[in-house]
């Protein structure tokens, strides 16, 4: 509907929303994933919750939009019946134009309200983007390892994952300062990202020092290729490193894991393997393939 419409649950308390269209989205400023579930009663500042009242009857409400401000409305309240005589959804809909204010031209209005959808999304966006790089951040590759790994396992096909570390980020940070540290991470993640020829294969930050590459169906000679072309990248970079106790220029240990999903096991574990490998004691520091008694899993480790 071209209307701003949004149906509610009338069986349960509140009456939460379970369905919203793109224009009441814009009106409330609030994306669907926001709203469907939202109580209605605490979205109402002004009015009276759906009743007994007839179909097609209009009734004035004020609904809150996510900024705190209230729009005024004219709402047509249409009964949803599963069977006849049980009322299960009410469907209220947008009468006529809606006003934010009474001092805005109806196309200011319009313009105000797409601005601050857009805004919103910008926001959300940048909720799964690390603000130093422009790569994904953690969480954002949580969710595409979730992905891949879900359809690995349905078609039983290998998946990597590649974590990388930069060798003595705290004793660079310590001569040069935050600003040389934030380029310097830009530089090494332009480079991981740039060594990945692949469409599907994915690149993030995942931590103050530390990316992770994401695979999919590579076999393990292949993924191993991939991570020493990235150490070498990194080292051609020949950024100096007075400090480094690895070499003279700034380079980067890795650990990888890679397995076909079984059913039983959770995409998270193939992460947290790599990562261990970072740590002191891990394979990281070692060069070379160590394979299980099952062949489903590798760790490996360079450091330039």
């Amino acid at each position: 509907m071209p209307a701003p419409t949004v149906i509610v649950d009338a069986q349960k308390d509140g009456m939460p929303v379970v369905l919203a269209n793109c224009a009441a989205q814009i009106l409330t400023g609030r994306e669907d994933i926001e709203l469907i579930g939202t109580s209605f009663a605490d979205m109402l500042v002004q009015g009276n919750l759906p009743g007994r009242e007839t179909e097609h009857q209009a009734d004035r409400q004020q609904w809150q939009t996510s900024e705190g401000a209230s729009v005024p409305l004219d709402v047509r309240l249409s009964p949803l019946l599963d069977h006849a005589g049980r009322l299960s959804f009410w469907m209220l809909s947008v009468v006529g134009d809606a006003t934010v204010a009474g001092d805005l031209q109806s196309s200011d209005r319009k313009v105000l309200r797409n601005a601050l959808f857009d805004a919103r999304r910008q926001i959300k966006s940048l909720k799964r983007t690390d603000t130093v790089t422009g790569l994904a951040n953690r969480s954002a590759f949580c969710e595409v390892l979730e992905r891949d790994w879900s359809v690995a396992r349905r078609e039983q096909r290998r998946i990597t994952v590649i974590a990388f570390s930069v060798d003595c980020l705290a004793e660079y940070r310590a001569i040069y300062g935050r600003h040389a540290t934030d380029s310097l991470l830009q530089k090494v993640g332009h480079a991981i990202g740039g060594t990945l020829r692949r469409s599907g294969d994915f690149c993030a930050r995942i931590a103050n020092d530390r990316f992770a590459v994401l695979i999919g169906n590579q076999e393990e000679e292949q993924a191993m290729e991939c991570a020493n072309r990235i150490t070498a990248k990194v080292s051609d970079l020949a950024i100096h490193h007075p400090r480094s106790t690895v070499a003279r220029f700034v380079t980067v240990s890795f650990g990888a894991s890679s397995e076909v999903p079984a059913w039983t096991k959770k995409s998270g574990t193939l992460l947290d393997e790599a990562e261990r490998q970072l740590e002191p004691g891990g394979q990281a520091q070692k060069t070379g393939v160590q394979k299980n008694q099952s062949d489903e899993r590798f760790a490996t480790g360079v450091v330039d």
